[in-house]
């Protein structure tokens, strides 16, 4: 701050991942001024619309939804959301990676209807953008998989809203469903997810510090 301002782009980097250190301690009041700030200062210096500012924006709101704040997290998100797309397009990965927090959020929230097109539209993308044998791919194949058995285990009375569901109520009966329900490439999904999980042990990598599986950069 001293040598570049108070106001400059890299100060807002700084406390962004100030504010990242806190979120991961849970003191989330001291992350949201920081990130609150950053995400001024980045507004005031780049655009409201652009990229960087959508990633604070994100940033922000996965605190929020940290913190069980949902209905604070989810307007950050759509923001977040429709500046990528106006600046990258509909179908790029970084619009995936929106879609598929948002989605989090509505299924955190236990809103599955809306969470479910969100997962499969960024799905798509990244099959599009990865090729649908990436191992990033398989794993969000199997992630959505296992979202519908937790969604229909939940909530038993969306079973009957199922072509023949309306004899599937019973809870012995939903593992079944989820079977029916299960993607065909399902198989293929967990058996890349395995080799993939395999080979990085095989390689025998030395032990890194794994960064916020957020927005955060």
């Amino acid at each position: 701050e001293k040598s570049l301002g108070t106001e400059h782009p890299d100060v807002a980097l700084t406390l962004n991942n100030l504010a990242n250190l806190y979120q991961t301690q849970s003191d989330y009041p001291h992350a949201e001024q920081l990130l609150q700030r950053a995400l001024g200062i980045w507004e005031k210096a780049l655009s409201p619309d652009h990229p960087e500012v959508a990633t604070a924006v994100g940033n922000l709101a996965s605190l929020y939804e940290s913190n069980a704040e949902y209905a604070r997290a989810e307007p950050l998100y759509q923001r977040a959301l429709a500046i990528r797309e106006k600046a990258f397009g509909p179908d790029h990965r970084d619009v995936a990676l929106v879609l598929n927090n948002l989605a989090h959020l509505y299924y955190q929230n236990s809103e599955y209807g809306r969470a479910e097109p969100l997962y499969e539209r960024a799905l798509r993308i990244w099959e599009q953008v990865l090729g649908p044998h990436h191992p990033d791919v398989a794993g969000l194949r199997v992630a959505e998989h296992r979202q519908r058995q937790v969604t229909f285990h939940r909530d038993p009375s969306l079973v009957a809203q199922l072509p023949g569901g309306a004899g599937l109520g019973h809870p012995h009966q939903l593992g079944r469903l989820c079977v029916q329900l299960m993607p065909p490439q399902l198989a293929l999904a967990r058996a890349l997810e395995r080799e993939h999980r395999d080979a990085v042990v095989d390689q025998e990598l030395p032990v890194q510090h794994r960064g916020h599986d957020g927005e955060h950069e």
